[in-house]
């Protein structure tokens, strides 16, 4: 799941699933470069069956419960994300499972203008040069991709 712009996903929407944007429950998904803003409960939410999953270089905006929820024996990689404002927390992990948790940014990131969806970062934003090397190759991964390259996507 790669290159989406997911805004107001709303709470007990068939959709949806309950609000949430991306819910994986399946083996080797990749989940990155995707900019999830305000979904009605997490906006992203790794569950059983989910192992080796791949969660990469999204950006996470103002979800009302989790930006990343892990649980029942998720397993994988969560690196390099930006998650602000959620609601309850940024990461929630109760699943049991092995993760590798590392290089996500959790404080103000100082977006360009979040009321007009313009979520590249400031030249002053601390988040800059905060993410790691994350070894993709085609069979994984794509290489990071600026959230202001996704904003043409969405008009």
């Amino acid at each position: 799941i790669r290159y989406n712009i997911f805004r107001n996903t709303a709470l007990n929407s068939a959709i949806t699933n309950g609000g949430r944007a991306i819910n994986c429950s399946a083996p080797d998904n990749a989940i990155y470069n995707n900019v999830i803003i305000s979904s009605g409960e997490d906006g992203i939410t790794a569950t059983g069956g989910c192992r080796n999953v791949k969660i990469y270089n999204n950006t996470l905006y103002k979800n009302k419960r989790y930006g990343i929820n892990l649980n029942m024996d998720a397993s994988g990689g969560i690196k390099n994300n930006i998650i602000y404002l959620s609601g309850s927390s940024a990461i929630a992990n109760t699943c049991g499972g092995t993760l590798t948790l590392s290089n996500n940014f959790t404080a103000n990131p100082l977006f360009v203008d979040v009321e007009n969806g313009k979520f590249s970062l400031q030249a002053t934003s601390p988040a800059i040069g905060m993410g790691a090397i994350t070894g993709t190759t085609s069979e994984t991964v794509a290489a990071p991709v600026a959230p202001s390259s996704l904003q043409a996507l969405a008009r």
